[in-house]
């Protein structure tokens, strides 16, 4: 099965074996992962990783309407195969997804995960206190579960969020030794607040995730990023 990985602007893959070639930019400059044939077909074992959420967001990234007290709630997300979906571009957020992205909560999604075991195993992490800053964790992928998806929400915000769906760690029979990920912000579309600090404005009946691409977060040609994913196999 083809799946989406939400990740816009760029991908560097550096495989076991050597540098993989990027995946080309589609549908609005999102890209896809490899495609199944190739992906987690013969990695074997176990492969542990640390991920870490490098948060760039700051008054001189996004200098309009910056708000006071900016972060990044903490990291959820999930090791998992490709028959689960955490969230997908165009598709509409899970009730767990939904309280991450308004109020930065794990619970709701860590539980929806947890229920799909052993399909997905759980990814924690903390989040950004203050931005810039980061945040790191680690997990274990495994042949049966080699995908990565994670999340944390921009705050404040009414529904804003950072994060990338189903991203590949075996790729052509390899796990990878490590993937950079530029982060830029999507709207879960269940609140429709325009401004960080809207008040709750539920968006009824709620519309599909979607990247944002209005000022500050797009510049009329591109995505300004939030921060940056960095993934790094360890063993």
């Amino acid at each position: 099965m083809r799946r989406l990985a939400s990740i816009l602007c760029f991908a560097t893959i550096l495989a076991a074996c050597g540098t993989s070639p990027a995946a080309e930019a589609g549908d609005g400059g999102a890209m896809d992962s490899p495609d199944s044939s190739t992906r987690g077909a013969g990695c074997t074992e176990t492969a542990e990783y640390e991920v870490a959420f490098v948060g760039t967001w700051s008054a001189e990234t996004h200098p309009d309407g910056f708000p006071p007290g900016p972060h990044f709630s903490p990291l959820i997300g999930a090791v998992h195969d490709d028959t689960f979906d955490m969230w997908t571009i165009g598709e509409l957020a899970t009730d767990g997804i939904e309280s991450m992205a308004e109020t930065g909560g794990t619970s709701g999604l860590d539980s929806e995960v947890t229920a799909a075991e052993p399909a997905a195993s759980v990814v924690r992490g903390p989040g950004v206190g203050v931005s810039p800053g980061t945040a790191t964790t680690t997990f274990v992928a495994t042949a049966d579960t080699p995908f990565l998806s994670i999340t944390t929400m921009l705050a404040p915000s009414p529904d804003w969020f950072a994060g990338f769906d189903a991203v590949a760690l075996c790729v052509e029979d390899a796990w990878v030794d490590s993937l950079e990920l530029e982060a830029i912000l999507y709207d879960a579309g269940t609140d429709s607040g325009p401004t960080y600090l809207a008040p709750n404005d539920d968006t009824n009946p709620a519309e599909v995730i979607r990247a944002l691409d209005e000022p500050p977060f797009h510049d009329g040609s591109d995505f300004v990023p939030v921060g940056r994913f960095e993934i790094t196999r360890l063993d």
